[in-house]
């Protein structure tokens, strides 16, 4: 089997970043193990987006979010989900990931000794 996965090209543009911060806000090792609550979540996903956004704006940049649009009454029931959202979306997905990676201690394989064929 291939596990050699591709990740979408924007993941790719995201990821440093969430390293970064995750960095600057659990710098040391006791910190490593803790979660974020909701508050400092959303401070950090921030942050990521800001600097994504600073960094390649086009990805700022939907048409439907700028302009004010006239909303039939089938779309004025349902929530818009805009690029600003999803990418925040996003952010917070890989954030949460990477947090939850760092919490797993490393693999371990048993040991049952040399293998004698019986």
């Amino acid at each position: 089997m291939d596990f050699n996965i591709q990740y979408p090209e924007i993941y790719y543009r995201i990821h440093p970043s969430v390293v970064q911060c995750i960095m600057r806000y659990f710098s040391s090792y006791n910190a490593l193990n803790q979660m974020p609550d909701e508050d400092q979540l959303s401070v950090m996903v921030d942050e990521v987006y800001s600097e994504v956004v600073r960094e390649y704006p086009e990805i700022n940049k939907d048409i439907k979010e700028q302009k004010s649009l006239i909303r039939t009454k089938y779309a004025q029931n349902r929530p818009y989900y805009g690029r600003k959202r999803l990418l925040k979306d996003i952010i917070s997905i890989i954030i949460i990931g990477e947090l939850m990676k760092r919490r797993r201690p490393p693999y371990y394989r048993p040991y049952y000794g040399p293998y004698y064929g019986y």
